[in-house]
């Protein structure tokens, strides 16, 4: 509790909604629906749109009421004035203390009422907050709603850091309106690093000889690595000796007997021995020492796993950088913001940025063939976006050919 505070339900009554008043359209097409640019506080802007999904003026592609995605970069409680690269107006960064909790929490209550189901809010923040928001967020969503904590280096490291270690990243806090929420995993993949490669140590030959892979191995070949074959669960059938290798108590082997290990190890290694012809068995297992069992024969190929990338962990090393020169202070890299919007929405669906700004969450949805709403208080903000929506191209990054936004009214 904090001075201040206010009930849940007093919040969602007392918000006013104020009428969203069309300025201008721009590529108007009918009576279909339009992206929206809205000038105005976001707090009473946001219980408009909340009657909107309550009418049923806001679905998703599939149909699902409300916003599938929602994306926040609130001030940080810097307790700056932040200007343009022509010293224009920004925005004010004065709220502080209890103040700004209670000022991030009201929004939070009418973004979690606004999502979908299975929506989602990434909130960026970075050291001076995070720890209170997520607490909040905890109290707003439940702590079971909370997805990940993801660490983003905003810019490279430098040689100002004689005091204290540099600070190098801003904080990305993932929470959704259900345990598990939309998560395109397969859409934001990474290349291997080279460390990861390095595991792929074995290698066969196209005549089916299986050797130790080295930079030197000049004929034609695959490499692959052997992987963990158990599998989590605690079926008692399946946690037998196999040559002396035992599942632990919460992983099985793959099979129900240890005569079918010894099959699949077998079909395993005439398969590789075979030079990979026919249909491979599933799991493919290949015993290095064909005496004893192991847990670690289950055959991965790095051809495989190159195609299908390294899955996306929870700290951001390669997505743009914060470098200034923007028109807009604390304008974000399209990078960043295609990331979250792939891994956390569908083409087709609502994405909605509460704290515009710069608006780089609203073009990089029109490139990726998303619907958008973007909210800010600051005439700035507002031309920015007007003029980056009339000035696209079609690659993340504002690269590429010139692409036409699809209609949206100010």
């Amino acid at each position: 509790m904090y001075h201040g505070k206010q009930r849940e339900e007093d919040i969602l009554a007392d918000t006013l909604a104020v009428p969203l008043q069309p300025v201008r359209t721009f590529g108007k097409n009918g009576d279909g629906w339009h992206n929206l640019l809205i000038f105005g506080d976001n707090l009473q802007v946001m219980k408009s749109v909340l009657e909107m999904k309550k009418a049923g003026k806001l679905c998703n592609a599939d149909g699902t009421p409300g916003v599938r995605l929602v994306y926040i970069d609130p001030p940080f409680a810097t307790k700056q004035d932040f200007r343009g690269n022509e010293e224009q107006k920004g925005y004010q960064d004065k709220i502080a203390g209890a103040r700004f909790i209670e000022f991030i929490r009201r929004r939070l209550i009418l973004i979690r009422e606004i999502l979908s189901d299975d929506g989602s809010v990434y909130v960026h923040l970075d050291w001076r907050k995070t720890h209170y928001i997520r607490a909040v967020l905890d109290e707003v969503f439940g702590e079971s709603r909370f997805q990940s904590q993801i660490a983003w280096q905003r810019h490279d490291p430098h040689n100002d850091a004689v005091t204290r270690y540099g600070r190098v990243h801003d904080i990305l806090l993932w929470y959704s309106n259900c345990e598990q929420a939309v998560y395109n995993y397969a859409e934001i993949t990474d290349s291997l690093s080279s460390r990861a490669q390095a595991e792929y140590n074995l290698a066969v030959t196209d005549s089916g000889e299986i050797l130790t892979w080295s930079e030197d191995l000049t004929v034609p070949h695959r490499r692959f690595k052997l992987d963990d074959c158990t599998v989590k669960g605690v079926d008692k059938q399946r946690q037998f000796d196999w040559r002396g290798a035992k599942g632990s108590t919460k992983r099985v082997w793959p099979a129900d007997s240890p005569d079918t290990m010894d099959r699949l190890a077998r079909d395993g290694e005439n398969f590789l021995k075979r030079c990979m012809r026919g249909i491979p068995p599933k799991p493919l297992l290949y015993l290095r020492d064909r005496t004893r069992g192991a847990k670690r024969c289950r055959v991965s190929f790095l051809d495989d796993r190159e195609k299908a990338g390294q899955l996306a962990q929870d700290i951001w090393l390669n997505l743009g950088r914060m470098k200034g020169g923007s028109s807009y202070p604390t304008e974000k890299p399209e990078v960043l913001l295609d990331r979250i919007i792939r891994a956390s929405s569908h083409p087709g669906d609502l994405v909605l940025d509460a704290f515009a700004g710069s608006g780089t969450a609203l073009p990089v949805a029109e490139k990726l063939n998303r619907r958008w709403i973007g909210i800010d208080c600051g005439k700035l903000a507002i031309y920015t976006i007007q003029k980056r929506m009339l000035n696209l191209r079609a690659g993340i990054g504002n690269k590429g050919k010139p692409l036409k936004a699809k209609p949206f009214t100010l």
